[in-house]
């Protein structure tokens, strides 16, 4: 099982063909992700029942399309698929949807951001390095620092993460 997280863009287009290109052999299953961050705090207290429903009906609408979209490609290539939408943050979401489905390896796009640019730069690595950070700094012993985003990972993810810069 290999999980492509894909969103719509070229670079999840570039890590769609990139896995299939070097890591699908004939009988595996790609796992299609395609998690949405909340657009609001349903707690608040602001705004009409209709008004969230109506937000929340469009953004599944949208992440089916998204699916779709790229199932469409892997039907072509007479690859099997199976396609997951998931709600909150995709950093988080993607790394236990990653773990629940038993995935043996987790490709995304870059989003033009590299794994050794500086913090903050913001993009995908940035998200799933400080998810990855927090979550072994939980697990790792208290007198190791969590120095590395390669350590993080390992120990917070029970399979590889690739990450694909899109090639111009």
């Amino acid at each position: 099982r290999i999980g492509v997280a894909v969103d719509g863009s070229s670079n999840s287009k570039a890590a769609l063909l990139w896995a299939v290109k070097h890591c699908y052999r004939p009988g595996d299953v790609i796992l299609l992700f395609h998690c949405q961050p909340l657009q609001f705090n349903p707690g608040a207290g602001y705004g009409a029942e209709k008004t969230f429903q109506a937000l929340e009906d469009k953004a599944k609408t949208k992440g089916l399309s998204v699916l779709k979209r790229f199932a469409k490609r892997l039907e072509q290539k007479k690859v099997s698929c199976i396609q997951i939408l998931a709600r909150g943050d995709p950093a988080s979401e993607l790394a236990l949807l990653t773990e629940r489905n038993k995935c043996h390896l987790l490709v995304l796009g870059s989003h033009g951001t590299s794994y050794d640019e500086p913090k903050g730069s913001g993009g995908q690595w940035q998200q799933f390095s400080s998810w990855f950070r927090r979550r072994a700094e939980k697990t790792a012993p208290s007198k190791h620092a969590v120095g590395s985003v390669c350590f993080a990972a390992a120990s917070s993810m029970p399979v590889p993460l690739v990450i694909v810069d899109k090639v111009n």
